[in-house]
């Protein structure tokens, strides 16, 4: 080392420890060291030199120079060898062809993957995840399966999908890095006992940080992922399992009897006008207007008595029915819990908006903070109502409301009529005045 200390060169400024990583990472597995080209700028370029070029950097043999943040630089010490250097364009040739060695390593080895989980998937699904499914940690496992379960579970969104896997497989298989049931007994079965659920909508994997209330509060309230507490702690769970509790402060102060009573009120009738007045003036063929339009028809209806029926809102402000449909109009922003599509639309800022709406009504004011409820907070409630009513309330009841109408045609299942199915006039040849004939015709559209 030099015996005085001397100003640092522009080497040395640009050097970071995480060069200094990247620098023992390439002595260790070629001999060579990183250095950097003192006739350029600081940080403008990194040059693969020669073992000759530099001598090879020893931690305890160079001056640490502090630079800014918490960054340390290196002066690299320099002897006779520097002399001998070879010019600058040589040691980018040899930079190049060291680089270009390395990255078509990297990419046959990624290649590689990628041609296995191709085969693999369009092959042997079904055994590698029953494999899979009882080889948790093992490394191919870790490798391929959230892959799967991101493909598969976009397929699985089209039932017709799962019923020709069920054809083909039997009546139990795998599918998105599940097991998934068919037979009506055992669906029930596990319907009617307590549910053990994990991060999961459907057969999507969701991305646990977009999860309500985990920013504010670090508990999970996204109640899909929530287990039942007599199901007991399983792997795959986030948070404790007590759903029960949130469910019984919903139903007892939000989904209750002065909701169901503003259903019949004149809110609600003139907002059933409206949308009388709609289905009259717009295409209401499958997939028209009335159906898919955003500015009016079914989804800005179903928008506007949710929010008045749950939360006894105002919503003929514009303003809030603007910023209302920004979070509930179409199938879009739901992609926010869906991995890995919300990594791209992340809507974290917009649901704090819906949020704070939700914080000035009377429902959320007056909920009561109890600890039978989990001691759910009304800033709590507020995060937890937007995924529901978007989910549940806006997403599942257009789904249904359309097929009902006609307006989104029966999944075409193998072997069955349903694709070809449309349901008006059965429902014209319907009592409209009997809510039980009704009840029976919308649960069969469900079905």
């Amino acid at each position: 080392p030099p015996s005085t200390p001397h100003p640092p060169s522009a080497a040395a400024m640009s050097l970071t420890p995480a060069t200094q990583s990247i620098t023992r990472l390439w002595q260790g597995l070629f001999n060579f060291n990183i250095c950097c080209d003192s006739s350029h700028d600081p940080g403008s370029e990194l040059n693969l030199g020669a073992k000759h070029h530099f001598p090879a950097i020893d931690e305890d043999n160079f001056n640490r120079v502090p630079v800014e943040g918490n960054a340390v630089a290196v002066e690299i010490p320099t002897d006779n060898a520097a002399a001998e250097a070879p010019k600058d364009d040589d040691v980018r040739r040899r930079c190049c062809k060291i680089c270009c060695c390395c990255c078509c390593g990297l990419c046959f080895f990624f290649f590689l993957i990628v041609i296995i989980f191709v085969i693999v998937y369009y092959t042997a699904l079904n055994d590698f995840q029953i494999w899979a499914l009882q080889s948790p940690g093992n490394l191919i496992r870790e490798v391929y399966m959230p892959f799967i379960e991101v493909f598969q579970g976009m397929e699985a969104c089209n039932p017709v999908y799962l019923d020709n896997l069920r054809h083909e497989l039997g009546d139990t298989f795998t599918a998105a890095g599940q097991v998934v049931i068919t037979k009506y007994n055992e669906t029930e079965s596990v319907l009617l006992s307590p549910q053990a659920r994990t991060n999961r909508l459907g057969a999507q994997p969701l991305i646990w940080s977009s999860f309500p209330n985990l920013d504010d509060y670090g508990r999970n309230l996204f109640l899909l992922s929530i287990g039942d507490e007599a199901a007991g702690n399983f792997m795959g769970q986030y948070g404790k399992p007590n759903h029960g509790g949130f469910k019984e402060g919903l139903v007892t102060h939000v989904f209750n009897a002065a909701a169901l009573a503003r259903l019949k009120d004149s809110t609600s009738q003139a907002l059933l006008d409206e949308l009388v007045s709609d289905y009259s003036n717009y295409d209401h063929e499958r997939e028209g207007a009335f159906f898919v339009d955003l500015d009016k028809g079914l989804t800005q209806f179903l928008v506007k008595i949710l929010h008045h029926v749950i939360f006894d809102m105002d919503v003929s402000d514009p303003q809030t029915l603007s910023k209302l449909m920004e979070w509930y109009g179409g199938d879009a922003p739901l992609t926010h819990y869906l991995a890995p599509l919300g990594h791209f639309n992340n809507k974290d800022t917009l649901i704090e908006e819906i949020a704070e709406i939700y914080k000035d009504t009377l429902v959320v004011r007056s909920f009561p903070v109890n600890a039978s409820y989990n001691d759910l907070q009304r800033a709590e409630l507020a995060k937890l109502m937007t995924q529901i009513m978007r989910i549940a309330g806006v997403t599942g009841t257009l789904q249904l409301a359309q097929t009902v109408l006609g307006g989104r045609a029966f999944p075409a299942y193998r072997d069955e009529p349903t694709g070809d199915l449309d349901v008006l006039p059965i429902l014209d040849s319907l009592d409209l005045s009997n809510r039980s004939v009704l009840r029976d015709f919308i649960l069969e559209c469900a079905r």
